[in-house]
């Protein structure tokens, strides 16, 4: 299992890193490194990000791998931390547990 839990946003000399457009690229690098049938818990707490578009980063990074993909649980904040409709980017945690396999 590898677990992702990744800055929203990072610089070093050389890249930045932005979930939002970035996220497919460390899914495909885990990818590489993980054991056959292995799962991968991926998470972000980016507020700009919703899940359908989390899911479409994590769909990406399998595909450019050449291997396939299944959800087995997502998860959002806990019930103690309301989000108000009026503010739908206050739900910011997203959590998938994907395996993935050939």
């Amino acid at each position: 299992m590898i677990i992702l839990d990744p800055p929203s946003f990072a610089k070093s000399k050389n890249y930045i890193f932005k979930a939002d457009k970035n996220y497919k690229d460390i899914i495909s690098q885990s990818i590489r490194i993980l054991k056959e049938d292995g799962l991968i818990l991926a998470s972000t707490n980016l507020e700009k990000m919703d899940m359908d578009k989390f899911i479409s980063q994590i769909k990406e990074g399998v595909r450019k791998e050449g291997k396939k993909f299944k959800i087995l649980e997502t998860f959002s904040q806990p019930e103690d931390f309301k989000v108000k409709e009026t503010y739908p980017e206050g739900n910011y945690l997203k959590v998938v547990l994907i395996e993935i396999f050939s």
